[in-house]
């Protein structure tokens, strides 16, 4: 990058320590527990975490991804070394009028429609 202090001073330059995509490692035995502050999707790029999340209570490998509400406590284990992506979603988004992006977290908020994988 040639002008740093002007990309610094660009309304877009995240400031706030949260960026909205971060990329993570995390090493094989690591044990994680916290509550998600913000909305985010995880996207797993190698690696095998196990997960209890919510309802969630699987693993999580390459190529999966998953969508957390805020507010959502959740507990990791490191199954193999691991690396992802967090993506903070930190406005509410909408897929339409009448339905949020946390809507997807709840299956049964989905009158009338079965999701399959």
């Amino acid at each position: 990058m040639l002008y740093v202090d002007e990309h610094k001073i660009c309304r877009n330059y995240e400031k706030d320590g949260r960026p909205t995509m971060e990329y993570k490692r995390a090493s094989k035995g690591e044990h994680i527990e916290s509550v998600f502050t913000e909305n985010k999707i995880v996207f797993m790029l190698e690696g095998l975490l196990s997960v209890v999340c919510g309802n969630f209570d699987d693993c999580l490998k390459k190529g999966h991804m998953l969508v957390v509400p805020g507010g959502t406590p959740y507990v990791v284990d490191v199954l193999e070394k691991a690396s992802y992506i967090i993506c903070r979603i930190k406005n509410n988004l909408h897929l339409c009028e009448e339905f949020s992006l946390e809507k997807l977290f709840h299956e049964d908020d989905l009158p009338g429609t079965e999701l399959s994988p």
